[in-house]
This record gives C-alpha cells, sequence and structure tokens, in this order.
C-alpha cells in the first residue's frame, strides 16, 4: 500500500557488475619534438573517457521545501495511496532511482488530508518473513521529527537490506527508503539519507 513496502518486493539475489570501457590507442604522432607529441597525442582524448561517469543530480521539491541528492536524474511519478474506510487519498510524488535489481533509492512526498492524523511510526513497513528490524529510533532535521529504521533478510533469505528514514511536516509526509544487497550496503543508504535537506 505504502510507499516504504514497494521496494521489498524488489529485494533479488542477483548483482549487476558494472565496468569502465577501456581506453584505446590511434596510433603515434608524427610531430617532431617530444614536448609536442605529448600535448597532441590521442591518449590524451582517451583518457577522458574515464571520467565521464554520471555527475549526481540534486533535485529540488515543487514548492521549494527539499532537496536531494541521487547519482542520477531519478524516475518521477505520481503517487495515489488510498486511505482506509474510503476517506479518500493522500496525493504526492514519488523519485525512483535503481542502480541493479537489488539497489534503489525512493522518496516519496505525500499530503494527508486535515481528518488523518500523521504519525511517522506508521510508516515503518510490516517485514515478510524471514526479515527483521536491527533499528528503530526517532530522527530530527531543521526541527521536523522522523523515525528511521533498518531491516535486513536472513542468510536464507538472500540477506537483502533495508533502511527508511521518514520525516512528518505538518500533513505531509517525507518517506526516504534505500534497499541494498547487503547491510554493507548502510553507509551508502546514510549518506543519500543525509543529502535530504529541508529548504522551505
Amino acid at each position: 500500500m505504502i510507499t516504504p513496502k514497494a521496494p521489498l518486493r524488489a529485494l533479488a539475489a542477483v548483482v549487476a557488475a558494472a565496468s569502465l570501457l577501456p581506453c584505446g590507442d590511434d596510433g603515434d604522432s608524427d610531430t617532431a619534438t617530444t614536448e609536442t607529441t605529448e600535448a597532441s597525442s590521442p591518449d590524451d582524448t582517451a583518457m577522458d573517457t574515464t571520467t565521464t561517469a554520471p555527475e549526481p543530480v540534486t533535485i529540488t521539491g515543487p514548492d521549494g521545501d527539499f532537496t536531494l541528492e541521487f547519482p542520477e536524474e531519478p524516475a518521477e511519478s505520481p503517487l495515489s495511496i488510498p486511505l482506509p474506510g474510503g476517506a479518500g487519498s493522500a496525493e504526492g510524488t514519488s523519485y525512483e532511482h535503481r542502480i541493479d535489481s537489488d539497489t534503489s533509492m525512493t522518496l516519496a512526498v505525500s499530503d494527508y488530508p486535515d481528518t488523518v492524523q500523521i504519525d511517522v511510526n506508521s510508516a515503518v513497513p510490516d517485514l515478510p518473513e524471514g526479515a527483521s528490524f536491527s533499528d528503530t529510533s526517532p530522527v530530527e532535521l531543521a526541527g521536523r521529527q522522523g523515525i528511521q529504521y533498518a531491516a535486513a533478510f536472513s542468510e536464507e533469505r538472500g540477506g537483502a537490506a533495508l533502511w527508511g528514514r521518514v520525516y512528518a511536516d505538518g500533513q505531509r509526509l517525507y518517506q526516504l527508503i534505500y534497499t541494498g544487497e547487503s547491510v554493507d550496503d548502510e553507509p551508502a543508504a546514510m549518506a543519500f539519507f543525509d543529502s535530504f535537506e529541508f529548504t522551505g
């Protein structure tokens, strides 16, 4: 139902490996001096291909209320979360970047009606069999209260891990989620979470 549960369905036991393209050599230079040869060598251009990794992308909330850094431009999609008892829905936006079948990072921003009492603890997902929480603790950022959680699957279930950090600001809920291959991905999850800032 709610976004933090969605990444759990994507936790698999496959890791995609990334590799760099080798640099080539186009041949020798016919220039007369060593200095000129070094300056005009085709290798100078080839070496540039090793530094073309995508630049991190900082997204800004449509209301100017937050910024968050992703490794690349995230996929943006609308959210509509039905409320219990047919009492309307929470509307918002999801931003997701998937690195491979195990690793993804997501921000879900949802606006709830005034009739709903916001409780960040309710955003902590129910875990399936074989997974357990290793941490749930209160957090605060720029005066907004929140909660952080960490969970992991047993080795028999693949050993995948999930981290979440949730903030409430009035009737708006900000949910940061990171899934990883194992608990060793915690530094990357914390770096993603820590790049989130309130600006409004």
